[in-house]
């Protein structure tokens, strides 16, 4: 069962995508977004304020609270697997919190790797680190960190299942106007991504992790504090994006901007805090300097606070 009916839940990814549209284009700051890393930083601190703005009506008479964390790094951590292929990560790992009284957090989470499209709904992913991507999400074989600030050991999180680890993001930026604005749809690595047909958009997938039925959707499951690698690889990413939170506040883009963005909604008096201030502490066996530059992944760390009992 979801933390609301489907059909709420659907029209808060619809809501979701229209902000999200807007900061595909920069028009929610003004600024020329001309790669991933600016648009995935337009959408990590500007989008998703708007998106938790625009939802909170309808969380707040629902009796859903929910609080986002949103941090931008710009340094994606680099793996190794295979006899000597290496390639980013992921540029975004998305993580959703469900707590619910009296039963376990529930958390789901996905990797992402995001790509801008070549032409209106059309993709091509043949580039050298593409491939390497792709093979890595198509089949996770084991991998193991590249920098040497991680620790050494092997990661396997293949699955049998048909939870993703893993998702393309396409970033279409040829639709234009109110009937086809533009686009970032969530793909499965296999096939390999070509043609934007009805894969679902970002907003619906943000909606759907967060308050759809929490043993299907979307991403996988991964438990707070868990021995498999999955979990362990989630914590761990989480750990040191938080951490290095305190190294470095500022993007790329302004001198002046947090890296980071804390949005609380909690009926029936939402709040709102701009500048992440807190977060778990860093790994035990990392540590962090002055102005050092450890990789980390971009963040989407929402927590929802609700009962799992909407029909869905």
């Amino acid at each position: 069962m979801g933390v609301l009916p489907r059909g709420t839940a659907v029209h808060l990814g619809l809501v979701a995508d229209q902000e999200i549209a807007a900061s595909l284009l920069g028009s929610t700051s003004g600024r020329v977004l001309e790669d991933e890393v600016a648009i995935v930083e337009a959408v990590t601190l500007e989008g998703m304020r708007l998106v938790m703005r625009a939802w909170r009506p309808w969380l707040a008479k629902s009796g859903v609270g929910i609080g986002l964390a949103g941090v931008f790094c710009h340094s994606s951590p680099k793996v190794i697997f295979g006899p000597a292929t290496v390639c980013e990560l992921a540029d975004l790992l998305v993580v959703v919190d469900q707590h619910a009284p009296g039963t376990p957090t529930l958390r789901r989470a996905s990797l992402v790797q995001a790509k801008l499209a070549k032409a209106a709904r059309r993709v091509t992913l043949t580039n050298l680190s593409s491939r390497n991507q792709l093979a890595l999400y198509q089949s996770w074989p084991a991998f193991r960190f590249q920098d040497g600030n991680y620790p050494p050991r092997p990661f396997d999180i293949s699955t049998a299942g048909s939870d993703q680890s893993g998702t393309i993001g396409v970033i279409d930026r040829h639709l234009h106007g109110k009937s086809r604005p533009p686009r970032w749809t969530q793909h499965a690595a296999a096939p390999a991504p070509d043609v934007v047909t009805a894969e679902p958009t970002l907003g619906l997938f943000l909606a759907g992790m967060s308050f759809g039925p929490t043993g299907k959707g979307f991403g996988r499951v991964a438990t707070i504090g868990g021995q498999d690698d999955w979990s362990t690889l989630v914590d761990l990413l989480l750990r040191v994006t938080y951490g290095r939170l305190f190294a470095s506040h500022k993007t790329i883009s302004s001198g002046t901007r947090q890296r980071g963005i804390r949005y609380v909604i909690e009926p029936p008096y939402p709040t709102e805090v701009e500048n992440l201030a807190d977060g778990p502490p860093p790994p035990d066996d990392i540590s962090f300097s002055e102005g050092e530059d450890i990789p980390s992944v971009n963040v989407l760390h929402v927590t929802v606070v609700g009962t799992r009992d909407a029909d869905g």
